[in-house]
């Protein structure tokens, strides 16, 4: 017996399309000559081993997503994860997929969580706090922070769209229904990003693995919440000290990190800070004396901020030499 079968995947599930046959499972697509070429002698049951193929699909469905064909991009993460349910960059994309088809009455910033929580917490079930996973985490805030981008702009233009309108082609409390609807959902966005940015920082337990490029990948996602408030005039209602709190975190174990490898510098580092701490204590207390004094004592200020200043002066000499 013969039966058809797709050079790419290996699927015999092809259906013909304005004088092509398509590939049902991987979108190739093949001339009627070509189609011909892909009849094989089969005996008994059709065996499918699509395994090998998911580098191909992955391929295919890089440069949809890169294309900004998302929905295309969207069937080939499909299949991917059809056939390796552990693929972490397939699971990622294809939620990042979806959201990009999402309206102002479907969001779809949900999905973006979804993925990104679910890829980021298996890829640290298999490979721990390799190099694999800071790289992983990386592009995944950078691909995540443009999908929820995408979301809020699709939510601000549409308010301003709307403030444009004629008001006589506007129900009652039109407008005001959709600046609520427009808070509330960029409000969760910056939520959900500061969410997300704690599950990849939590998840580690050694940063030994991450570069400069993970760091700054962290602070420019938590970056996007700010932003999304902005847009929104929301900013004061933002959960501000929790986002500097991880932010100092992130510094902290990056500067730890840096120190861990550069132990000499280190070491002469320390060194000034000794030298710089009398210095420092010797400011603070001239200061809070300036800061005492009435708002007469001009002279007695001006001989304290020239001597605060020849301390500033030192305290740069050791940080310079």
């Amino acid at each position: 017996m013969k039966a058809i079968k797709c050079e790419l995947c290996g699927s015999n599930e092809l259906i013909k399309d304005e004088g092509y046959f398509v590939c049902k499972y991987c979108k190739t697509r093949y001339t009627l000559e070509e189609s011909r070429k892909l009849f094989v002698e089969v005996t008994g049951t059709v065996q499918i081993d699509r395994s090998n193929d998911v580098e191909k699909l992955m391929k295919n469905a890089r440069q949809a997503y890169s294309d900004k064909h998302y929905e295309e991009a969207l069937t080939l993460y499909s299949n991917v994860t059809y056939v390796d349910l552990d693929n972490t960059e397939a699971i990622l994309f294809k939620g990042l997929s979806l959201s990009w088809s999402g309206t102002i009455e479907s969001p779809k910033h949900r999905e973006v969580y979804n993925a990104y929580t679910r890829a980021v917490t298996l890829l640290h079930e298999q490979v721990g706090d390799a190099k694999e996973f800071f790289d992983f985490v990386t592009n995944a805030q950078l691909a995540a922070r443009s999908a929820l981008s995408n979301i809020c702009d699709m939510f601000v233009n549409g308010y301003c769209q709307m403030s444009k309108a004629p008001a006589l082609s506007l129900s009652v409390g039109a407008l005001d229904r959709m600046y609520a609807t427009m808070q509330d959902t960029l409000k969760g966005l910056a939520s959900m990003v500061l969410s997300m940015a704690k599950t990849a920082f939590e998840l580690v337990g050694d940063f030994s693995q991450a570069d400069d490029e993970y760091f700054e990948a962290q602070k420019l996602f938590l970056g996007a919440a700010k932003d999304f408030l902005i847009k929104a005039n929301l900013l004061p209602h933002f959960e501000k000290k929790e986002r500097d709190a991880l932010l100092q975190r992130i510094q902290t174990v990056r500067q730890e990190k840096y120190w861990a490898d550069h132990p000499d510098e280190h070491r002469i580092h320390l060194e000034k800070q000794e030298r710089i701490k009398p210095l420092m204590d010797r400011k603070a207390a001239l200061e809070e004396i300036h800061n005492a004094l009435g708002v007469f004592s001009i002279k007695e200020k001006k001989a304290l901020s020239n001597r605060i200043a020849l301390i500033e002066e030192a305290i740069a000499r050791i940080n310079n030499e």
